[in-house]
C-alpha cells in the first residue's frame, strides 16, 4: 500500500520559499506520488493592503476574510517570519502576544473595509477601547481568528462597532478580545490629527527652558521639531 507525506502549512513561513517548493514539486512527476502539498497553496491567501492597512505583505499577519453568517466571519492566520514583530522575539516556541494582538486589529480592519466600507474613498479607524485576555499558547501552526459583530452604529459619515475576536487553534479559543473602534472618511479626520499633532508639539516646545526659535512642521504622520537655544 502506497504511503504519500501530507505537509500542513504552518506560521512563519516565508511564501516565496513555498512557492519555490511547489513550483518543485509540480515538475517532478516521481515526487508528486509521495508527496500530498495542496494544502501549501494557503500562503498564497494574504488579505489585500488594502483592507490590512500594510504597505508590504509580509507585514499583513492574516488572510482574506470570509463570511460565515450575517455578522460573524472567519479570518485565516498567515504570518510571514519578515513581518515587523518578528524581529526580537526571545522566548519559547509560541507565537508571541502582540503577534496576535496585531492579527485581530488587521481582522477588525480587513473585515470593515471588504463587508462595511463607508461611502468615502479612504477610511481612518480610530481605537476607543481594546481588551484582550490569554488563555493558551498559539504555536506557528494553522489557526483562524473568529469574528463577530456585537454592535453597530452606522451611517453615511463614520459608523462605531463594538466587536468580539478569538484566536483560534485545534477548536480551542488561545486569545480573545473585545474591541470598540469608530470609522471616519480620512479626509475629515486627518487634518484634525494633524493640529493635535500640532498643539502637543507646540505646548511640549513651550514648556522648555531658553528656546528662542522653533519650526514644526506635521506631515505623513511625522513631526519635526527643530529648538534653538541661547
Amino acid at each position: 500500500m502506497d504511503v504519500r507525506a501530507v505537509l500542513k502549512l504552518g506560521q512563519g513561513v516565508q511564501e516565496e520559499e513555498v512557492r519555490e517548493i511547489l513550483n518543485r514539486h509540480e515538475s517532478r512527476g516521481g515526487v508528486k506520488a509521495l508527496l500530498e502539498l495542496s494544502d501549501l497553496h494557503r500562503v498564497k491567501d494574504r488579505a489585500d493592503s488594502v483592507i490590512s492597512h500594510k504597505r508590504f505583505p509580509y507585514n499583513t499577519l492574516i488572510g482574506s476574510p470570509q463570511k460565515i453568517v450575517e455578522d460573524e466571519f472567519l479570518i485565516p492566520l498567515n504570518i510571514d517570519e519578515r513581518c515587523e514583530l518578528m524581529g526580537d522575539h526571545q522566548t519559547g516556541q509560541h507565537v508571541q502576544g502582540m503577534i496576535v494582538i496585531e492579527a485581530f486589529r488587521q481582522s477588525f480592519l480587513a473585515v470593515t473595509e471588504a463587508f462595511f466600507p463607508l461611502e468615502s474613498k479612504s477610511s481612518y479607524f480610530v481605537i476607543n477601547m481594546m481588551n484582550v485576555s490569554f488563555t493558551s499558547f498559539l504555536f506557528p501552526l494553522p489557526a483562524h481568528v473568529s469574528y463577530r459583530v456585537l454592535e453597530a452604529n452606522r451611517s453615511r459619515k463614520s459608523a462605531r462597532y463594538k466587536v468580539i475576536m478569538s484566536a483560534v487553534q485545534n477548536e480551542v479559543a488561545c486569545a480573545t478580545a473585545e474591541v470598540s473602534f469608530t470609522v471616519y472618511p480620512a479626509s475629515s479626520i486627518a487634518p484634525k490629527e494633524a493640529e493635535l499633532a500640532y498643539q502637543v508639539t507646540e505646548a511640549l516646545l513651550g514648556l522648555m527652558p531658553h528656546t528662542v526659535n522653533r519650526s514644526i512642521q506635521p506631515a505623513g504622520g511625522k513631526t519635526l521639531a527643530l529648538e534653538i537655544e541661547r
